[in-house]
C-alpha cells in the first residue's frame, strides 16, 4: 500500500513504536557511518534492518524523486525522514 492511503491513526502508530523507532535510527546511524568511510558491511546491515521494517509498517509503498518504489531501504529511509520532521527522531547531522 502507498504510504499516501494509510489512515492517520495507522501511520501515527506505526511511528510512534519504540521497536520501529529503534529500527530507523539503526538504519540512519549506518547510513550516517556509510557516508563517512563506505563500508560495504553498513549496506548490508541497512538492508537487513529495512527488510525488517517494512514488516512492522502499514505501507510498503513511498515516492522517492517523484516516483513510487517498494524499495525496503527507500521505504526505510522515508520512514526516517517523517520521524525527523515530526520530530520523532533528531536530526542527524
Amino acid at each position: 500500500m502507498k504510504i499516501t492511503e494509510v489512515e492517520t491513526e495507522a501511520l501515527t502508530e506505526a511511528l510512534n513504536d519504540p521497536t520501529t523507532q529503534g529500527l530507523v535510527a539503526q538504519f540512519l546511524g549506518l547510513l550516517k557511518l556509510f557516508d563517512k568511510n563506505e563500508e560495504e558491511k553498513h549496506l548490508e546491515d541497512m538492508v537487513d534492518i529495512s527488510l525488517e521494517l517494512v514488516d512492522r509498517l502499514p505501507y510498503d509503498e513511498v515516492n522517492v524523486d517523484g516516483e513510487w518504489t517498494k524499495s525496503p531501504t527507500m521505504v526505510c529511509m522515508i520512514t526516517g525522514y517523517l520521524m525527523i520532521d515530526f520530530g520523532i527522531l533528531p536530526r542527524f547531522t
